[in-house]
């Protein structure tokens, strides 16, 4: 009961910001702009959270989680309202990555608000919960795409307008013991550094994969003469990323998390040689 206010935030924020990520390569699209800028623009975004993950926890040590999360929050709606008053690549490229930055530091914000309200022994099934609403928002997001003209202006005030909200449930959120959250950090010790070097490769990996994939997966979609089914695609992709959380913990505890990286690897070059194969027929 203590983290719905906090998931209530998590869940508005992510509405607006996900389906502007989405809308941003759409828009672009329907405006002419070559692939290689809309894929420039996609990038932005992602090349601001990982600036931001530099210096996100000493933000959040100095301002607090509710302030950190209310700037986070301003700042994600004014960069999605100030595109709507230019069309400037440079101008599109700064919003975008200052987006990034918000984004970045309010996952860094929420999950260890999450760690730090939830007990210790329930902190694994609180972080699942965080995981499962923020896919499911960020699914549903992406209907938006389908609902909402995309030739506009209007999904850009939306996304403001679902990133100011966002706000409002901080009012009533429990704040988290940080000092709780510092003591378990110091009692489980750091892991190996073959494990933390590996960490961080997945998630450059992953990093990669994602942006290219949300920033230009829209635009191959309309390509194929699939733009009224943008959002619904979008869509099925995240929920099923959604899915595959709670199995895929249970599966790395009881495999290994590098086994499940080499399984997941394998299973994302299958699916990329099944969508060369059948794009190569149909050609």
């Amino acid at each position: 009961m203590y983290l719905i206010p906090l998931y209530t935030h998590l869940t508005l924020l992510t509405l607006g910001n996900a389906f502007l990520v989405t809308l941003v390569a759409v828009y672009l699209n329907g405006q002419g702009a070559p692939a290689a800028q809309i894929g420039l623009v996609g990038s932005a975004f992602y090349l601001g959270m990982l600036g931001a993950s530099f210096f996100a926890d000493k933000l959040i040590e100095r301002l607090g989680h509710v302030r950190s999360l209310v700037l986070c929050c301003l700042t994600l709606t004014l960069a999605a309202m100030a595109l709507t008053w230019t069309s400037l690549l440079p101008v599109w490229l700064l919003l975008r990555v200052l987006a990034g930055m918000a984004a970045a530091v309010s996952f860094v914000a929420v999950e260890s608000w999450v760690l730090g309200v939830a007990p210790l022994h329930r902190r694994s099934s609180a972080m699942a919960r965080y995981m499962l609403i923020y896919y499911f928002s960020y699914g549903i997001s992406q209907l938006f795409i389908d609902w909402i003209p995309t030739a506009g202006l209007s999904g850009f005030w939306l996304a403001s307008g679902l990133c100011a909200l966002a706000t409002f449930p901080l009012l009533w959120a429990r704040r988290p013991d940080l000092s709780a959250e510092a003591g378990a950090n110091a009692n489980s010790g750091k892991p190996p550094r073959a494990d933390r070097a590996l960490g961080l490769a997945g998630c450059l990996v992953a990093g990669m994969l994602l942006g290219a994939l949300y920033a230009l997966m829209p635009i191959q979609l309309q390509q194929l003469a699939l733009g009224d089914e943008i959002g619904l695609y979008m869509a099925w992709l995240i929920l099923c990323g959604m899915a595959f959380q709670l199995p895929n913990g249970t599966l790395a505890d009881k495999f290994g998390k590098r086994t499940m990286m080499v399984v997941q690897t394998m299973m994302i070059g299958a699916g990329c040689l099944l969508l060369w194969e059948f794009d190569g027929k149909g050609a």
